[in-house]
């Protein structure tokens, strides 16, 4: 008696559905409905967001280090919705994608992310109510954001892969990025033949 759902991920289907359907619905709506698979085409741009790796291992947390955490990290490393929070000024918009870039020590890129929204200079009761259980931030963390600028990024996380590390990214990054900022879709193209 029990309802039952389900949903093709078949990649060329699903990325054939998403060519066709462009310019019906939303990037962003062709990442909900074809999750994994999302909408990259030239119309969204492409960031690549650095994180250093105490944040990248909290917000994209491997299982084997999952028992060392609260409940509401774990919730939201679990999450396939995110936040991130940063100081960037850079304009980024629902539908683009984010390519995160691990600092420091083993650097590379191995997540994707669709930003579902975006918003600038937050309140700390605004940054609380905006983020919810997507945080990985901690209430005191969470406060420091309030002071100054800041950038407040949900995302649907779409795609985790083998890293690719620095010394194969030469030609696509000029150096490990300081900051967020986009790269042209061909440089994108480029990146994406080397996601397995």
């Amino acid at each position: 008696g029990e309802a039952i759902y389900t949903k093709s991920i078949n990649r060329e289907e699903c990325e054939k559905h998403i060519s066709e359907e462009i310019d019906e619905k939303s990037p962003i709506e062709l990442a909900k409905k074809y999750y994994p698979y999302f909408y990259d085409g030239p119309e969204v741009k492409k960031f690549i967001v650095p994180i250093i790796p105490e944040y990248h291992e909290r917000l994209f947390l491997s299982k084997s280090q999952q028992s060392s955490l609260t409940n509401d990290i774990a919730v939201s490393r679990n999450s396939l919705k995110k936040a991130y929070l940063s100081r960037t000024r850079t304009k980024i918009n629902v539908g683009d994608i984010l390519l995160f870039y691990q600092t420091h020590a083993n650097q590379g890129i191995s997540e994707i992310g669709i930003v579902e929204s975006s918003y600038k200079d937050l309140s700390f009761e605004n940054i609380i109510e905006t983020v919810g259980k997507r945080s990985v931030y901690s209430q005191e963390e969470l406060k420091e954001y309030e002071e100054g600028h800041n950038s407040v990024l949900l995302f649907i996380h779409s795609l985790k892969f083998n890293k690719i590390p620095k010394d194969e990214l030469n030609g696509i990054i000029n150096g490990p990025p300081q900051t967020t900022h986009s790269i042209k879709h061909e440089k994108y193209l480029e990146l994406k033949k080397m996601i397995p």
